[in-house]
């Protein structure tokens, strides 16, 4: 194994929100000022890697870097063995000659997916310029959005089936950049600058609502009410999972408002120019689910949010919620009145 990349531990220091009142800063507080362990990148040569991220040499202990793709801690020796063992049961599946593993165990999630997993990919391309080949898990052929925007980057990719192990002759794995939810901001930045450069035209000025009625959870009940005052106020009403992949970076692209309740589709404000202002949808009592704060802070973005009374469920923190529509357009008249 050779250290290739290391970045030192870092610090990250966010501003409130623009229309912050003084019973809310709660919400936010513990996010302000944050620091993270440093990261590195390694090459591992002739090695076994599984499809769950697991690095071993043929016949020896797993590399314990490898463990922060299965959140064990890398000095569990016991789960280090244990994972050896299983590795030498494994199906092998054959033999590749280079490749890179962004994955972990939520990697497939749309906004950990580019969060999380194609931040590290940035990270590794910031210093190395080896392989565009990735590989991961086989059930990620399945998700579109994966597909679709490993070829909008010009990557290639593998998937390696559940249950099997591939020999790569030279693996690179870069560790992840931040802990979920939050950036380390220059890689982030680069995300940003590195999708928009794909972009052909991003000159036009829109404001966009992103709309989740056709979602599972999290959606707003009475968003036909809703959509009138949106657009008085210029909005546009997209649905996301209508548009391909590079359709929804270019509509994005083009945003001077983006706007929606917390969900992954605010995770497309990766395509929009710095300065774009951001406007989420919240819970009232919402002190957990800051990601898209912290994002909208990494890109240098105004964020501005909506309180909503949570209904919480089994799955989903916030539920399904219902905005009065008054409530509504007395908050987008204060907050767009500061947008030029």
């Amino acid at each position: 194994m050779n250290l290739l990349v290391n970045y030192s531990s870092y610090s990250v220091h966010r501003a409130l929100p623009r229309n912050i009142v003084h019973e809310d800063v709660h919400l936010f507080k513990h996010e302000l000022d944050r620091s993270f362990d440093g990261f590195s990148g390694y090459l591992f040569e002739r090695v076994w890697l599984d499809s769950g991220g697991i690095i071993s040499k043929p016949f020896h202990l797993v590399y314990p870097e490898s463990l922060c793709n299965i959140k064990v801690e890398k000095s569990d020796y016991i789960k280090r063995i244990k994972q050896s063992a299983k590795i030498i049961l494994k199906r092998h599946i054959g033999q590749h000659k280079e490749g890179i593993w962004i994955s972990e165990r939520w990697s497939h999630g749309y906004f950990h997916w580019f969060c999380d997993a194609l931040t590290r990919l940035i990270a590794w391309n910031d210093f190395q310029d080896r392989s565009n080949h990735l590989i991961l898990p086989e059930h990620y052929s399945n998700y579109k959005y994966i597909v679709e925007s490993i070829s909008f980057f010009g990557f290639t990719a593998s998937f390696l089936p559940r249950g099997s192990t591939l020999f790569v002759n030279q693996l690179f794995m870069m560790e992840p950049t931040a802990r979920p939810g939050n950036y380390h901001p220059p890689t982030i930045k680069k995300l940003n600058a590195f999708i928009r450069s794909k972009i052909s035209d991003c000159a036009i000025k829109s404001r966009i609502y992103i709309s989740r009625s056709k979602a599972k959870v999290r959606r707003v009940l009475n968003e036909s009410q809703c959509i009138p005052i949106l657009h008085a106020f210029g909005f546009e009403v997209v649905h996301l999972e209508d548009l391909d992949f590079e359709l929804q970076m270019k509509k994005l692209a083009s945003a001077e408002v983006i706007m929606g309740i917390h969900g992954a589709g605010l995770t497309n404000m990766l395509a929009a120019k710095s300065g774009t202002t951001i406007i989420e949808i919240r819970g009232e009592q919402d002190d957990k689910n800051n990601c898209f704060f912290s994002l909208a802070g990494a890109l240098e973005n105004p964020y501005y949010y909506i309180k909503v009374t949570e209904n919480p469920t089994e799955t989903d923190r916030v539920g399904n919620v219902s905005i009065d529509p008054d409530y509504l357009k007395n908050c987008l008249d204060q907050i767009l009145n500061n947008v030029q």
